[in-house]
């Protein structure tokens, strides 16, 4: 007796059933079994709102490059008019701050603990404290420093939201 194993799920698995079954004839079905995967999928837990912290990772990686540009530009300006002005270097690390929180909620979206909600939050505090050391010619950068703090409080919330959520399961399970 020969034993088909099939290792997907859904409308896969259930046309590749209907195949071999039509392949192997009628008489034989009782030797083809179909072992899914999605027991393993359903416990992989998706975060909260893990799509918008998707989302918001990928746009700030981008502004990374729009504010490291202006920043530069900036910098350039203070230099060429030799006003003792560090308002393009604050603006440089206000870009990292967006380069290394945006990698953080991309690579932190589906952690079920919150520590890594809590340090993207930490991140993007830190850009809006720098932007509020010295703004001088760069105008944008409070534009910069409050969407970091609009963003700050965006992962605060969902590290709330997550432990909720745990104490919601932790409460279920027992």
């Amino acid at each position: 007796m020969k034993h088909i194993v099939i290792g997907a799920h859904g409308n896969l698995a259930e046309a590749f059933l209907e195949t071999v079954r039509m392949i192997a004839g009628t008489e034989q079905t009782s030797c083809i079994h179909a072992i899914g995967m999605k027991e393993n999928m359903d416990n992989k837990r998706k975060g909260v709102w893990s799509s918008g912290r998707l989302t918001i990772g990928i746009i700030s990686i981008v502004l990374f490059l729009f504010i490291a540009l202006q920043s530069c530009a900036v910098g350039v300006g203070n230099a060429l008019q030799e006003n003792n002005s560090t308002s393009g270097s604050s603006g440089l690390l206000c870009a990292f701050v967006y380069l290394v929180g945006g990698i953080l909620g991309i690579v932190m979206r589906n952690a079920k603990g919150i520590a890594g909600l809590i340090v993207t939050a930490v991140f993007y505090l830190l850009g809006f404290l720098m932007s509020l050391a010295d703004r001088g010619e760069f105008g944008d950068l409070a534009i910069w420093g409050g969407l970091s703090l609009i963003l700050a409080a965006f992962y605060i919330v969902c590290a709330i939201k997550t432990r909720q959520r745990n104490a919601d399961n932790d409460g279920e399970a027992i």
